[in-house]
């Protein structure tokens, strides 16, 4: 149902923003929405709607679901991205043992002595 109110209504908005007909089709077309919305049925019915809305929405939040989801957000918070730890070994450089004749001793400037 809400699918199809949803097209219909981006039907609607689409004819009226691109209509060629012109601007008495124009006036028609926002007359007959304003007359719908005032009618006191498609009110009731609106405000029936937004009750619903807001009990399932307070139900949501109390929900167990929600504060299960809330406690994991905040151990991963605590724990950061990954409570695996990181070893050293793979990213400490490897040494090798040069000679002071080398002529590749000096690498401050990226120019050989």
């Amino acid at each position: 149902m809400t699918g199809k109110l949803t097209l219909a209504l981006g039907f609607a908005a689409g004819y009226v923003l691109g209509s060629k007909a012109g601007r008495e089709r124009y006036e028609q077309i926002v007359g007959a929405s304003r007359r719908l919305w005032s009618n006191q049925t498609v009110q009731s019915t609106a405000g029936v709607l937004q009750a619903q809305a807001s009990d399932l929405v307070s139900k949501a939040k109390d929900s167990d679901v929600v504060n299960k989801a809330k406690q994991a957000v905040h151990r991963t918070q605590d724990t950061g991205p990954s409570s695996t730890p990181v070893t050293t070994e793979l990213y400490e450089p490897a040494t090798t043992a040069t000679t002071a004749t080398s002529p590749r001793t000096d690498r401050s400037n990226g120019i050989a002595p």
